[in-house]
């Protein structure tokens, strides 16, 4: 098996951006593929968790009432 080296780029820019976010600058924000594979894994196993923890100590916090007053 004969391997062939590819020329692609690790970088993609998205322009016509409005807002300002720290990461925007002139309205284009520049994604670089192993930044966004390691900032998208800790959102999915440190974030994800803490908000999911979150909205069952929430809910649990809001049926307390109704289990006290039956």
């Amino acid at each position: 098996m004969k391997l062939a080296s590819v020329d692609f780029s690790l970088v993609a820019k998205v322009d016509g951006l409005l807002g300002e976010h720290d990461a925007l600058e002139k309205g284009q924000l520049t994604l670089v593929l192993d930044d966004f594979i390691q900032r998208n894994e800790h959102h999915r196993s440190v974030v994800v968790p803490q908000y999911e923890a979150y909205l069952k100590q929430r809910s649990d916090m809001l049926l307390l009432p109704k289990m006290i007053s039956v």
